[in-house]
């Protein structure tokens, strides 16, 4: 105990102290003691030791030296408690010690890489010359921060001119083998084509014979001094006549359920049918080409799908219902792809063989009548009654 006075001062051993520290410490305390507290415990060793030695006295020669050395000793246990803090991954606060500690494991850390950054040059109007290479330059600290120095890495060219650049805003449109599409617009250069909606266009490409289309919409874009036209797509009735009849003839053939003897309560009976009932419903209206063919496409990809199920889940009665519908779907897309390249129309787009549980096919020369297929062990391998095939072909002929 030491009071105010300091009489009883150098009377108390204080040191080695407690290095007690308990887990989840950001640092270690690990020294035996201070300045304060190795001298005194060394003067109160002194009057054991010595006790004809009464002085404590700074300038004594004998405290002095005692003063000295728990400087020492201070150094001393500040440098062992920093070695000790060091030893830790959770304590350490140099590179070093961590590289080392993870070094233990197999660990090297990856070498430092310097940041890098996109610098924009103003100039002055004319200047022409280089940017020599370690420009430096510097960023803008916020509030709490320090800037950032940089400097460029190589030497660079620099025109005022360049720093008006734009980007490409327009490029030149072609024609896909010399044929112009006229689903997507085209552009002329200025704004004074006279073009008006209605009116006939006659398109050159220089590649191919020339093609008349009709204009159905002309936008003007001054900022741009140009002109976009859009053509008239001409409407199913008048390209390709026979293959909206040919899709409605599949489509009624195939909601007729009790044909295929297939339950209409059923679920994917259900789906299927309100499929193509809103199919239906769409041909109905105008359509144009491209429009019919997405029909035509979305539809097939659907029956593909559920067919696929039923064949998946042993369905004996949706699937042959299922693969004439998307036999008769095909047809009708091979159809009206004949019809886009202007090709004629096979002379037995409209004979189909729908609604009583057959597929009816047309090869070269040769048409023929396909039962039903069901999987091994499922549903009955028979001919509805009435039915007779007839197969036709080059060296043969023959009735069942």
């Amino acid at each position: 105990m030491t009071l105010p006075c300091g009489c009883c001062e150098g009377v108390e051993v204080l040191t080695p102290g407690s290095l007690v520290n308990p887990p989840g410490l950001d640092a270690l305390t690990y020294r035996v003691g201070t300045h304060a507290t190795f001298l005194a415990t060394m003067e109160a060793r002194l009057s054991r030791l010595v006790p004809g030695l009464r002085t404590r006295a700074a300038d004594d020669p004998a405290v002095a030296l005692l003063d000295a050395w728990a400087l020492v000793a201070d150094v001393l246990s500040f440098y062992q408690e920093r070695i000790a803090n060091e030893g830790y991954l959770r304590t350490a606060t140099e590179r070093r010690s961590l590289a080392e500690l993870a070094s233990l494991v197999g660990y090297r850390p990856r070498p430092g890489v310097a940041a890098s950054v996109f610098l924009a040059f103003t100039l002055d109007p004319g200047y022409v010359g280089e940017i020599p290479h370690g420009t430096r330059a510097q960023s803008l600290p916020g509030p709490g921060e320090l800037a950032q120095p940089f400097e460029t890495s190589v030497a660079l060219a620099a025109r005022a001119e360049w720093s008006r650049l734009q980007p490409r805003l327009r490029r030149p449109q072609a024609a896909a083998e010399g044929n112009v599409d006229p689903s997507r617009p085209i552009w002329f250069r200025g704004i004074d084509t006279r073009l008006a909606p209605h009116d006939m266009l006659l398109v050159d490409t220089g590649s191919a014979d020339p093609q008349v289309y009709r204009v159905r919409e002309v936008t003007l874009d001054p900022a741009g001094d140009r002109t976009r036209v859009t053509l008239q797509i001409p409407e199913t009735a008048g390209v390709a006549p026979g293959v909206v009849e040919r899709v409605l003839e599949v489509i009624d053939g195939h909601l007729a359920v009790e044909r295929f003897e297939v339950d209409p309560a059923g679920a994917m009976a259900r789906r299927v049918v309100d499929r193509l009932r809103r199919a239906r419903e769409r041909l109905a209206g105008p359509l144009r080409i491209d429009e019919l063919a997405g029909l035509l496409d979305e539809d097939l990809q659907a029956s593909r799908d559920q067919h696929a199920e039923a064949v998946r889940r042993l369905y004996p009665r949706l699937e042959p219902w299922l693969r004439s519908l998307l036999e008769g779907l095909a047809d009708a897309r091979e159809l009206l792809t004949r019809a886009q390249a202007g090709l004629p129309l096979a002379p037995h787009a409209r004979a189909a063989g729908l609604g009583s549980g057959h597929d009816r096919r047309h090869g070269r020369g040769r048409v023929f009548t396909r039962r039903p297929r069901y999987p091994h062990g499922h549903g009955p391998h028979r001919r509805p009654a009435g039915r007779s095939v007839v197969r036709a072909g080059p060296h043969r002929a023959g009735q069942t």
